[in-house]
């Protein structure tokens, strides 16, 4: 592995070590402050040939391209649901940021940021908020206390 300062994991591949992502910052911003923007997209820089041989792949997979991406650094672990938004020769490679949440164990945690989520990951929110007794869910956002 590189000395990176980032480490990246996506779906069930990796950790894979970046030495910086461009867009972290204004990524960990977006969750600490609603009214900041979520940034569309992160570039990652100074990758290992282990990521870089996976996102050769996923650059031609048609069939997925939504994955879970985890990228965790000194400043903190952000969960994106993301689609390869560049990648080639020369090019830095960028993630289109779907959907931003914080990297931990409360299932609550993807309800921090809208976007797109695994229906998994909204069933377990529910049932941690709700319980069995999803019929006292609201219909409509923002779901939990």
């Amino acid at each position: 592995m590189l000395a990176g300062g980032f480490v990246v994991e996506i779906d069930d591949a990796g950790p894979f070590a970046v030495q910086d992502v461009r867009g972290f910052g204004a990524a960990l911003d977006a969750l600490k402050d609603e009214g900041a923007p979520v940034p569309r997209r992160v570039v990652l820089l100074g990758l290992e040939a282990g990521l870089h041989a996976y996102l050769a792949a996923w650059a031609e997979d048609a069939a997925r391209v939504r994955r879970t991406v985890t990228i965790g650094g000194k400043p903190g672990r952000l969960l994106f649901v993301a689609t390869l938004a560049s990648f080639g020769p020369s090019i830095d490679p960028a993630l289109g940021i779907l959907s931003l949440s914080p990297a931990c164990d409360d299932p609550r945690a993807i309800f921090v940021r809208s976007g797109v989520h695994r229906k998994v990951d909204v069933a377990a929110a529910l049932l941690e908020l709700y319980g069995d007794d999803l019929d006292a869910a609201p219909r409509s956002w923002p779901f939990g206390p």
